[in-house]
């Protein structure tokens, strides 16, 4: 089985450094979902949708995967927003292809939010994925 490559890019940090809806749009717009600028009209009823893969913390008993959500476009996965501990097993669980990502975004890297990346990594050479998938986040970011 041939091995993939991860493409790690550093875009340039957000004035707030929060993430959220803005992130999840400038991400969008990076993989040509929606022109610029993206105006809540513009994104079709129906065809954009989260879904939470994950909301817990850092806590070891709190019953929740961390925090993970996937950005649907025309019912296929596009975006993975975070990668905490639980979310490869809820990814697995939606019905998500792994073929159909076209970047994985981590807001930061605290272990809650970037700790399954490896899962992703070595769940992607049993996958039919055959090009790069871009793994963004701010430059500089801890």
């Amino acid at each position: 089985m041939k091995p993939r490559s991860v493409v790690i890019e550093k875009p340039r940090a957000s004035r707030s450094g929060l993430p959220g809806l803005f992130v999840i749009l400038v991400v969008a717009m990076l993989v040509g979902l929606f022109p610029w600028p993206v105006k809540a009209a513009d994104c079709p009823q129906g065809r954009v949708r989260l879904q939470v893969l994950g909301s817990g913390g850092p806590e070891l008993n709190d019953g929740r995967a961390s925090s993970g959500y996937l950005v649907w476009v025309d019912d296929k996965a596009v975006v993975l927003v975070d990668a905490g501990p639980g979310t490869s097993v809820a990814f697995g669980e939606s019905g998500a292809r792994f073929e159909d990502l076209q970047a994985i975004l981590l807001t930061h890297l605290h272990v809650d939010h970037s700790a399954d990346l490896p899962a992703y990594i070595k769940g992607s050479f049993f996958t039919r994925r055959s090009e790069d998938l871009p793994v963004l986040g701010r430059q500089g970011m801890p």
